[in-house]
């Protein structure tokens, strides 16, 4: 997919959307409504993720097959969004068009006897992708703990 202009200061999309590694990130600055980088509409979400289908499968392929040589890079992407806001819907469409078996998809719901056993992470960190994986939560690690504490699902030390 062809990367938009810059914006006025001109850097491009990329220099956007990057995150400084180690730097804070000051999530009052970004538009909670805004798609940056991102198609205007769900037509135009579905034929841009049409368009770079191949593309995404030729670097799940370069990931898996870097791993199997010791590689230990993965990917995870973590979807936000309140029920019916179309995550499901996301990762059907992005996930069709890779291999399922270096895909890891977990959606996190209410801990089992299991793991409110353990520390509370736990079962994010037995979710997390292996080398070579794509991993999807379809649902961020914030609201899992936000929801486990207001719950009192968590057992905090």
């Amino acid at each position: 997919m062809a990367e938009k202009a810059g914006d006025e200061r001109g850097t491009s999309l990329r220099q956007r959307l990057r995150l400084p590694a180690g730097e804070p990130v000051d999530l009052s600055r970004h538009d909670a409504a805004t798609t940056p980088g991102g198609p205007d509409g769900k037509t135009a979400g579905k034929a841009a993720t049409a368009r770079i289908g191949e593309h995404l499968a030729a670097l799940q392929e370069r990931l898996w097959a870097a791993s199997t040589a010791g590689d230990r890079r993965r990917v995870l992407l973590v979807l936000q969004g309140m029920d019916t806001s179309g995550k499901g819907g996301t990762v059907k469409h992005v996930i069709g068009l890779l291999n399922p078996s270096g895909c890891r998809i977990t959606a996190f719901r209410a801990p089992t006897a299991e793991e409110r056993a353990h520390p509370f992470l736990w079962r994010v960190e037995k979710a997390l992708p292996l080398p070579g994986e794509l991993g999807i939560f379809d649902r961020s690690h914030y609201e899992d703990v936000l929801v486990a504490r207001v719950r009192e699902l968590a057992r905090v030390p």
